[in-house]
């Protein structure tokens, strides 16, 4: 399965709600010695499920943990990713394109 990645996109699962992502941008890293590398900018969509799952992780939620000068590493709320870490996300997770 050929998957492509557009600026936009949703990416939700069943399964692990808090990983739902958007596509949001995409960066282009010129290289002269290697081809462009390029790194798609994602963020998290469901926020409700984040934090239960950040509870569950980290025993506070997110508000909870920053008020005490925490933060909820290592899970990030967003980020910047390869191709191929993006596509083994979505697999990871059985997700779909949402619509």
């Amino acid at each position: 399965m050929k998957i492509k990645l557009e600026v936009g996109q949703k990416w939700v699962s069943d399964t692990h709600p808090h990983e739902d992502f958007e596509i949001y941008d995409v960066i282009y890293y010129p290289d002269e010695d290697e081809p462009t590398e390029i790194y798609y900018c994602w963020k998290r969509i469901n926020g409700n499920a984040f934090d239960e799952f950040i509870k569950q992780r980290k025993g506070k939620y997110p508000n909870e943990l920053i008020k005490e000068g925490k933060n909820t590493y290592p899970y990030a709320w967003a980020g910047a990713a390869q191709r191929s870490n993006i596509i083994n996300k979505i697999k990871k997770y059985n997700m779909k394109l949402s619509e």
